[in-house]
């Protein structure tokens, strides 16, 4: 099976530098327009629905293969998926399973159980800092954790030898709990189309 790899990684400027969170928001757009990446367009493209509703899943996974670290995804039975994945992946959960709730539009996925719902974390098992650029539809998007969080228009480093779940926010756009898809576009400057993918939560 052969691989994308990713090229240099592009550093991510100091958070402490002034007007940077306007400055990344810009820089996270910029980026995905000169990746020519329509918000939901790979998945027209993509051959089938892989539904994924329960396990251990890894949505970015960077790991070493051959000698060169290659972005992808790693699904519940171990295997991992490079990037750019040949099936659309949708993650699936329900309020009515534990670790899944939603007030006022606002559901909050955190310390699922893994038989009942996907655990969603990242994963990047390289010596390398990676650069990673989330832009969502359908309403904003957190994932938060001890080492590594990002949101909705963010460019976040994911530090090498990572391995993180956390709690996951997401506010539809139509500030209600009855049920709602979200867009999840992930983009990995430099790494070219090895480092751009969509994927898709919906929460019944």
């Amino acid at each position: 099976m052969s691989h994308h790899t990713l090229d240099s990684p592009v550093k991510q400027p100091s958070p402490k530098v002034g007007n940077f969170v306007r400055r990344a928001a810009l820089t996270v757009g910029a980026l995905f327009a000169s990746a020519a990446l329509a918000i939901g367009g790979a998945s027209a493209a993509q051959a089938a629905t892989i539904n994924i509703t329960n396990g251990h899943n890894d949505i970015l996974k960077i790991e070493t293969i051959s000698g060169s670290n290659v972005p992808g995804s790693e699904r519940s039975d171990g295997s991992f998926h490079s990037w750019p994945l040949a099936d659309d992946y949708v993650y699936q959960f329900s309020t009515a399973n534990a670790g899944v709730s939603c007030s006022g539009g606002v559901y909050t996925i955190s310390n699922v159980n893994s038989s009942t719902s996907p655990d969603v974390g990242f994963d990047n098992s390289t010596g390398t800092n990676y650069s990673v650029a989330l832009v969502t539809t359908g309403g904003t998007v957190s994932f938060a954790s001890t080492s590594f969080s990002i949101a909705s228009g963010g460019l976040e480093t994911l530090p090498s030898n990572t391995h993180v779940h956390g709690t996951w926010t997401l506010t539809a756009d139509d500030g209600d709990c009855g049920g709602d898809s979200f867009g999840l576009n992930f983009l990995i400057p430099g790494a070219g189309s090895a480092g751009t993918q969509a994927f898709t939560f919906t929460i019944s």
